[in-house]
Formats: structure tokens, C-alpha cells, sequence
């Protein structure tokens, strides 16, 4: 019997003439109360691309194992960005969808029909590994200030010098050394 409540009635009859019967009634209620069996996939880590962001491909990130003793049971995913922003739906994370540079926590839940349920997540780290570039000036040949026996370097360095895929020009530690 499939989960769902059954009134079973038992009749006996003897062989007399005419005949005598007895009748019982009992009820039956099947229960499904094993929680569903979900295994997410390993955290990983993975690099931004030129937009500072990692696109996922189809089937990447689905779950490794979904199994319930029943049928009809549902997959369900919300995936937590790294600015705090969600997205939700069922199924598995769609390929192509965009992960943020730092941690996003992706969560499945998997439902039967009796209501079992079952989570379980992992992170999608987006690094920026990708260096800065830097433009340097000419060579500079110059005499030491006058009446100093030093020359006087005032570096600067300009917005179309330096950039970076994931950072602001303002957001760039720029150092220099002699």
C-alpha cells in the first residue's frame, strides 16, 4: 500500500443454510516518515572572469546523489549571493547563472509528498586572480634641484595608468620605491 489512510473490511461466511456472516472494518494508515536522501556537491573555489564574476555551466553544481523511498518528491534551490542578494527555484541552479566575486552559499532542499525534507549546501567562492595593470612613466632625466643636491620626484600615477578587472582606480594601493 502506497502512503494514505485504507478501510479494510474483512467478511467470514460459514456454510450453513442460510449462511451466517460476520463483518469487521479496521483502518490502515501508511505513513511515509523516511526523510529523503540529498548530497550536495564539495564547496569550491573558482576564478572571476573579466567582468569580476564566475558564470556557472549546466550540471556543475547539482546535487551528487537525490533519492526518496516515494515518488513525486520536489528540488528546490536558493542560492545566497555575496552581496546578500537571492535567487530561488526548483530544480537545480541553472547553468549561467552569475556568482558574485567572494562566497555565495548555495542551499537544495529536497520534499516528498508527506512533507520529509532534507537540505543540504555548499559555497561557490568567485576569486580575484586576476593582477592589476600598470602603466609606468618614461624614464626621467633631470638635474638636481637648484641650489639642493637632490632632485625633488613627486610620483603620480593617473586613472588610465592603472586598472584592475574587480577594483576601482580609487580602490588601488599604489606604492612606489626607491
Amino acid at each position: 500500500l502506497t502512503p494514505g489512510t485504507y478501510e479494510i473490511e474483512y467478511t467470514a461466511t460459514d456454510g450453513a443454510s442460510p449462511a451466517n456472516t460476520a463483518v469487521c472494518t479496521f483502518t490502515i494508515i501508511v505513513e511515509d516518515d523516511d526523510a529523503p536522501y540529498l548530497v550536495c556537491q564539495p564547496d569550491i573555489t573558482v576564478s572571476a572572469d573579466s567582468d569580476c564574476a564566475w558564470p556557472s555551466t549546466e550540471n556543475l553544481r547539482d546535487p551528487s546523489f537525490v533519492r526518496d523511498n516515494c515518488p513525486d518528491d520536489v528540488l528546490e534551490y536558493e542560492v545566497v549571493f555575496a552581496d546578500a542578494s537571492t535567487t530561488t527555484g526548483t530544480g537545480v541552479v541553472p547553468g549561467g547563472t552569475i556568482f558574485q566575486l567572494g562566497e555565495n552559499t548555495v542551499t537544495y532542499t529536497l520534499t516528498d509528498d508527506s512533507g520529509n525534507e532534507v537540505s543540504c549546501s555548499f559555497t561557490v567562492t568567485v576569486a580575484d586572480e586576476e593582477g592589476p595593470t600598470l602603466s609606468c612613466p618614461v624614464d626621467i632625466a633631470e638635474s638636481v634641484d637648484g641650489g639642493e643636491c637632490d632632485y625633488t620626484y613627486a610620483p603620480t600615477i593617473a586613472m588610465g595608468d592603472a586598472s584592475d578587472n574587480c577594483s576601482a582606480f580609487g580602490d588601488l594601493t599604489i606604492t612606489y620605491t626607491v
